[in-house]
């Protein structure tokens, strides 16, 4: 029995070099499809680029010799396919416009909320560089709906690159890696880990594109070791960070308040409700209060996009036809309320003989 980590070890290295070439294919494929000018072209090696990488997650998790894999192989591998995937330009995509911008205006004169940038047509002083990049926003005339904590990293990204995307997309690369990491010291199984660090979705839309939504689940990540440590005011201010990247992590919040850790199992659960949402109200303040001082927030567009804009909204689709007008949005929000309701109920009616769950069930709630 003890010869068998080490075998495994040697098993699976015929399959880790053949998954590691699916991975580099894929992001060779973004980083070429990303050089041409047509959309097309853009969209055959999307899809390419997915398929490949589709093929090598089918592969690992059909083969449990993947185990047996070494954490340093699997972040190295992790490394390798996002430092080529970042070579690549955004394929589809034009938010990256609205990242350049916002990390100029917060760096040169902290106010990426007070006026959209089609308030900024015309002027005098742009250079051609800016000029283009004002042109591709998409929706100027909408103030950003980024939150304050990506304005901080978008001014970063400023400071190393100015209106190039290469900023934005290493300190995107830094924060996933961050999130492998912390996948790692939560004893996730090998495997899974490779999952992730050969996922497509993550190449595309995290590294080439930039996106930085790999961001809330670093700081979500935190909240959860927090939690499983007893620690409710550090749980509150990484919550708080989360949520000041990007507003849907507040889904995390009911459940983060209402289930207890094992280290707090018989305490009151008043005192762990209020230190939490201490925390995240220091938090909170601390990212939005300088922003609201000097001219606003997110707060308008997040109330447009959520009144008006529309995306991927097959169920909501159902609802709206289902339901009198004006009535889908409230029954949608209505279900995802009774849905947290629903994990929080589980969790609190798990059996007394069962082992503990690790953290309360956010992967679920998201």
């Amino acid at each position: 029995m003890p010869e068998r980590p080490a075998l495994m070890r040697r098993g699976c290295i015929g399959g880790a070099l053949g998954v590691a070439a699916l991975g580099i294919a894929n992001a060779l494929t973004l980083v070429v499809g990303s050089r041409t000018a047509a959309a097309d072209a853009e969209l055959l090696a999307t899809l390419a680029g997915a398929l490949l990488g589709a093929i090598a997650l089918c592969w690992v998790a059909l083969d449990e010799r993947f185990d047996g894999m070494s954490l340093a192989a699997v972040l190295g591998l992790a490394l390798l396919l996002r430092l080529i995937s970042v070579q690549a330009t955004p394929l589809l995509e034009d938010d990256h416009y609205r990242y350049l911008w916002d990390g100029m205006r917060t760096a040169t004169a902290f106010d990426p909320y007070r006026l959209p940038p089609s308030a900024y047509f015309g002027g005098e002083g742009l250079s051609p560089r800016w000029s283009d990049i004002l042109s591709g926003i998409n929706y100027p005339d909408i103030p950003t709906i980024y939150g304050p904590l990506l304005q901080w990293l978008f001014a970063a990204a400023y400071a190393l690159a100015p209106g190039q995307l290469g900023g934005v997309q290493a300190l995107v690369l830094v924060a996933d890696m961050g999130v492998l990491t912390l996948l790692a010291r939560q004893r996730v199984g090998m495997r899974v880990l490779l999952l992730y660090a050969l996922h497509p979705l993550v190449l595309k839309e995290a590294m080439a594109s930039a996106h930085p939504d790999g961001l809330v689940a670093l700081w979500l990540l935190l909240a959860t070791l927090a939690w499983q440590r007893g620690r409710a005011l550090w749980v509150g201010v990484a919550l708080g960070l989360a949520v000041g990247t990007k507003v849907a992590a507040l889904v995390a919040l009911p459940l983060l308040l209402l289930c207890l850790p094992v280290s707090a199992t018989g305490a009151s659960w008043l005192p762990w409700v209020w230190r939490v949402l201490a925390g995240f109200a220091l938090s909170v303040a601390a990212l939005y209060g300088p922003f609201i001082a000097v001219g606003g927030s997110d707060a308008t567009a997040l109330l447009i996009f959520g009144t008006q804009w529309l995306f991927n909204p097959l169920g909501y689709r159902l609802l709206d036809a289902a339901l009198p007008a004006g009535a889908a949005r409230p029954a949608a929000a209505l279900l995802v309320a009774l849905g947290i309701a629903v994990l929080v109920w589980r969790w609190q009616r798990r059996a007394p003989s069962e082992a503990a769950p690790e953290a309360p069930p956010l992967a679920s709630a998201f």
